[in-house]
């Protein structure tokens, strides 16, 4: 059920994707508690269609490293992304996110519009919506107890997580369940999320890129970057979508018809 099969290195951490095609660039973003793991229905029938597929771990996720004293915030992993293109020779790509993996996206077409072709976005967050009124208890009264759960009951708190991920219930069990549960079972997994995922959770300090921030006319929803106003290179094209069922054949459905639409640029 793995979809990743080599490693490269972006600004000194190591990355674990699956990079497969000649055609136009795609890149899937995927969310939290999550991994790569989340776009299995999909990746293989984009791969079909002709496009070259990269699909990747974010940094502290999956397969992917997880470092002691990296900062993972959807800042960081924005400019990872950006060295993750570079790496691979692409300049320019179309994303496809989910969740927080949105935020990542809205953060590249803001920053980096020379390096978005098209946007997709699949239940992202945006503005405040995250996180949600339970994470944000746990971070106001700090990460300790999270961190010292038994490791039965942070699998049942992850269970729970990831069962409201979908609407049908059924689809988040047996192997499906284990394979978005094997990258938390080991005491280096559970410390990983709780430092990389939920401690750096917070639409309020999505980090802004080196530089400080830059100024826009108009605020983007969760990336929480702003673009001087004037001229500006060709942005992409958004195409937002939602689903709560990212391993349903609807999800496959919907990405596939939304990635009919014609790009801008």
């Amino acid at each position: 059920m793995d979809l990743l099969d080599r490693h490269v290195i972006v600004d000194g951490v190591r990355l674990a994707l699956r990079d497969r095609g000649d055609g136009d660039p795609v890149v899937f973003v995927h969310g939290t508690p999550s991994h790569s793991v989340e776009w299995r229905d999909v990746v293989p029938h984009v791969e079909a269609a002709g496009h070259r597929v990269v699909t990747y771990d974010l940094l502290g996720y999956g397969r992917s490293e997880r470092p002691v004293d990296r900062d993972t915030s959807v800042g960081a992993q924005t400019d990872i992304l950006v060295g993750l293109l570079d790496v691979l020779g692409i300049e320019r790509a179309s994303l496809i996110t989910h969740d927080i993996g949105g935020a990542v996206g809205q953060r590249m077409a803001v920053l980096h519009p020379e390096r978005v072709r098209r946007l997709m976005l699949i239940d992202a967050v945006s503005y405040d919506s995250w996180p949600s009124e339970t994470w944000r208890a746990i971070l106001r009264t700090g990460l300790d107890d999270l961190a010292r759960l038994p490791a039965a009951e942070f699998e049942a708190m992850l269970i729970r997580q990831l069962t409201m991920t979908v609407a049908d219930g059924s689809v988040m069990t047996g192997d499906v369940l284990e394979a978005f549960l094997a990258p938390h079972r080991s005491a280096v997994g559970r410390a990983s999320f709780v430092q990389h995922q939920i401690g750096t959770y917070d639409s309020a300090r999505p980090r802004s890129s080196p530089g400080g921030w830059v100024r826009c006319r108009s605020r983007c929803a969760s990336c929480g970057a702003r673009r001087t106003a004037g001229s500006r290179p060709a942005g992409p094209s958004v195409s937002p979508a939602t689903s709560r069922a990212p391993s349903s054949s609807s999800y496959r459905a919907r990405a596939t018809s939304s990635w009919r639409t014609t790009p801008r640029g």
